[in-house]
């Protein structure tokens, strides 16, 4: 939108400051107001330059037939009539050039901010959402556009992964949009999965440790997620998984899971100090075995696939399929990075990682249970940190653990920070969904067969099952 036609029509720039994301400037309730002013000052003001200019031109329509006492006077006025044109001119310019500016700066794509989508959203109680929404495509040019400015989208939330979700797993589903005055003020983008096992149902997001709306206000969240309480029918859906950060949303939740978050200093020396001499010990300890770190993409992918596989066999856990890692690693706009370690030239641990702005998240990783007592792992994740400074990200997201489980407490240990998880279930009802996912405890018999399987096995069958669990 061009800045001249905002300030030409104040209700255009009403909606356009009521469309921007409440974190991406800190516009206040108090900033939008008097931007409003500032518009409305020059718009009023603009009639009194208009006619200062016309006393101007009067004045000088009188010098043709005035007699030379009257000239002189008329001289007189003439110059007072200027200055205070010429300073009323200038005044108003730099008005306009100040609220050009301004504006133009909130119409920037905003510095993405680490934290920025765990902070909470405003409650904005005494104004709820009256506008309308619509339902959509994720390759809408207004979901596409409007997306990519908000700071506080997680990396899930990026347009591209509804094309990779349908290329590698078979799966799409609309993306609902509320619209105030015709400008985008939220978002909540859906993946529906259907099969006779798992049955069907609706996520915001699968795969990942993160979703659910993206709001300006507790109000337009909620009517977006209310609004999608039609799809359970239109659809078939077993229930709608709504995965966010955000506590307090009046529905059915999961709160089992937290997410481990690191500050990263600037320097690997002062991660060191950061790190303490207990888990540096446990670092180095797995340098007598002399492995051997890569960082790359798809040329690392077989080597990458090997361990994941193996592991999750071990884990009894079904495997995704390998073209699902490769088509992430080909969208540029994802910053993924395969890491790969390797013993005696042969691959033992891995991590997929994934970075937006200045955060950088593991959401895979694994090691062979032949090299943990190596502390291979501690070793993996201590260059990765270092490699993560060295290319300029604050924050290190381990990913997701439950709580006080053994990952939880391999995490805490690197000093990071939980961030709770709240997984909201929408039904019908209003009631918790069956459980669907891998670790829940009705698929204990199905993962102790699993273990027992050769890895060539579940790489075969594990992709056509796991691409159907949230």
């Amino acid at each position: 939108m061009d800045v001249n036609d905002l300030l030409k029509k104040p209700e255009h720039l009403a909606a356009f400051l009521s469309s921007l994301p409440y974190t991406a400037h800190e516009l206040t309730g108090t900033r939008r107001t008097d931007l409003l002013a500032q518009a409305e000052t020059l718009r009023l003001r603009q009639p009194e330059l208009k006619q200062m200019l016309a006393e101007k031109k009067a004045i000088a329509r009188q010098f043709r037939d005035a007699s030379h006492d009257t000239r002189a006077e008329l001289k007189k006025a003439m110059a007072r009539t200027s200055r205070a044109l010429d300073a009323l001119d200038n005044e108003l310019k730099a008005q306009r050039q100040s609220l050009i500016e301004q504006l133009t700066a909130l119409m920037q794509p905003p510095e993405a901010d680490a934290t920025a989508q765990f902070q909470p959203w405003p409650v904005d109680d005494a104004n709820p959402f009256t506008g309308e929404i619509k339902v959509t495509g994720w390759d809408d040019p207004l979901w596409v556009e409007w997306c990519l400015n908000q700071p506080q989208r997680s990396q899930y939330h990026h347009p591209r992964l509804g094309s990779a979700i349908k290329k590698a797993m078979g799966h799409q589903g609309p993306v609902l949009l509320a619209l105030n005055e015709g400008a985008v003020v939220g978002a909540l983008p859906l993946v529906i999965q259907s099969s006779r096992l798992f049955g069907c149902f609706g996520t915001s997001l699968p795969y990942f440790n993160y979703g659910g709306p993206l709001a300006n206000s507790t109000s337009v969240a909620l009517a977006l997620i209310e609004s999608a309480r039609p799809l359970l029918a239109e659809h078939s859906l077993s229930h709608i998984e709504i995965r966010t950060t955000q506590a307090g949303l009046p529905y059915p939740c999961n709160e089992q899971k937290v997410s481990m978050l690191l500050p990263l200093p600037t320097t690997d020396k002062q991660l060191d100090q950061q790190l303490g001499a207990k888990v540096r010990a446990q670092a180095n300890k797995a340098e007598e075995h002399q492995p051997v770190i890569r960082f790359g993409k798809t040329e690392l992918l077989d080597d990458f696939y090997r361990v994941f596989a193996h592991n999750m066999r071990d884990l009894g856990t079904p495997v995704y399929g390998k073209n699902w890692f490769r088509t992430l690693l080909q969208i540029e706009a994802f910053k993924s990075q395969l890491a790969v370690v390797y013993q005696a030239q042969r691959p033992v641990a891995c991590g997929f990682l994934m970075g937006q702005g200045k955060l950088l998240e593991i959401p895979w990783a694994s090691t062979l249970r032949r090299a943990n007592p190596m502390n291979i792992n501690m070793w993996m994740y201590r260059h990765i940190l270092r490699w993560a400074i060295e290319q300029g990200y604050e924050w290190f997201d381990f990913g997701r653990s439950t709580r006080d489980a053994p990952t939880y407490q391999f995490k805490k240990q690197w000093g990071t920070k939980p961030v709770q998880h709240y997984w909201y279930t929408l039904t019908a009802a209003n009631e918790p969904a069956a459980a669907t996912r891998p670790d829940s405890p009705k698929f204990k018999l199905m993962i102790a067969i699993w273990q027992r399987l050769p890895v060539w096995l579940t790489r075969v069958i594990g992709p056509s099952i796991v691409k159907h669990l949230p």
